[in-house]
């Protein structure tokens, strides 16, 4: 995936996530399914409001911080030094 295509994810993911924070926000447990509260959390709604809203904000963290690093430039990264030989006339 190009960098840009890249950085297109992340903006999209990290939109999703902030409209999904909102909705956690705004509806709280109502905003839950059914196996978030009863299964994943046996029935316990402020344990899995509480549980949804961290792991949101940092999946939203997570995105913020790939999104800073798309207005560097790309970096070619070298593993060997490829560059000719040069002549030194001290050896000769």
């Amino acid at each position: 995936m190009r960098k840009e295509e890249q950085c297109q994810h992340y903006r999209q993911e990290r939109e999703r996530s902030q409209r999904r924070m909102t909705d956690l926000e705004t509806r709280g447990v109502e905003a839950m399914s059914r196996y978030d509260i009863e299964i994943a959390h046996g029935g316990r709604a402020e344990d899995a409001l509480h549980t949804a809203l961290w792991l949101v904000s940092n999946h939203i963290r997570y995105f913020s911080e790939k999104l800073s690093h798309c207005d560097e430039p790309v970096q070619q990264i070298t593993l060997f030094d490829a560059s000719p030989p040069t002549t030194d006339p001290a050896s000769s």
